[in-house]
């Protein structure tokens, strides 16, 4: 027969009471076999090496959508504010720390559940961005994506495109009186431009990718014959390395005005 047994502090001098709840109903408290600390009610702090498992029956079985609860952790508010945000799950660099670094959340409004997931970028200020949103219908959002749509160009014979502004430039990255983005992280890019051309200088209009200081006709070609006006436009998906760099080299005829043209790109994946 396992036996109980309750172990007094020496060193303290308060007195700790174990006290029945107000319940006419027998119920039993099952100890597991295992060492364990019980904390309180609004902390739980787990072991330095194991993790923490939920091990459970799955309820949800093969339909993930509906009104069944399913196996996870919950969280449920009681004083519901609509728009108001609600931490579902946090994480911190260190322990030290008294805010969250990592967050996912959710908020609940009028049209219906929004999930968050948030990041940061100075410690010491918490949870400084979100990076991506799911709203009620599924539509995904990431406000920061690294992207730019630039217009206004100057393009000469053999030169490359510059610009006079942009409609968008997230994060900064691309620099419109040199022409040239610099990407900030590894990942897929996606690229297009489209312009007009004169029929100057030469007989021909060709406008190329240009990627970290070198023209290649390998990313595509848009190479045609011009003796009045002709566009050239193209696209193309880049697999870049952080600070790779991306412009735009006119080798033909000159870019007609700055009213004709845009060049854009836009972090994928």
């Amino acid at each position: 027969m396992s036996n109980i047994a309750l172990l007094a502090n020496t060193s303290g001098t308060g007195t700790f009471t174990i006290a029945a709840p107000n319940s006419s109903t027998d119920r039993r408290l099952t100890l597991p076999d295992a060492a364990g600390t019980v904390l309180a009610s609004d902390s739980i702090i787990m072991g330095n090496t194991t993790p923490l498992a939920i091990k459970t029956t799955n309820t949800l079985g093969a339909t993930f959508t509906g009104t069944t609860a399913g196996e996870g952790i919950e969280v449920a508010q009681t004083n519901y504010t609509s728009g108001n945000y609600v931490s579902l799950l946090e994480g911190k660099y260190t322990a030290n720390y008294a805010s969250p670094h990592v967050r996912i959340g959710a908020m609940y409004d009028g049209s219906g559940s929004h999930l968050l997931m948030g990041t940061s970028s100075s410690y010491g200020s918490g949870i400084t961005q979100v990076g991506m949103e799911i709203d009620e219908d599924g539509r995904v959002t990431k406000p920061n994506q690294p992207g730019f749509f630039a217009y206004s160009p100057t393009g000469a014979q053999t030169s490359d495109i510059t610009f006079g502004a942009t409609y968008y430039n997230i994060g900064s990255h691309f620099n419109a009186g040199t022409g040239v983005f610099t990407a900030p992280i590894d990942g897929r890019y996606l690229f297009t431009f489209a312009f007009l051309h004169s029929a100057n200088p030469t007989t021909y209009a060709r406008v190329l990718f240009n990627l970290n200081g070198a023209n290649s006709t390998t990313y595509g070609d848009t190479l045609q014959s011009d003796s009045t006006y002709v566009a050239t436009a193209m696209c193309q998906v880049f697999n870049l390395s952080a600070n790779d760099t991306m412009k735009l080299y006119n080798e033909g005829n000159e870019v007609y005005g700055t009213s004709y043209g845009g060049f854009s790109g836009i972090l994928i994946s």
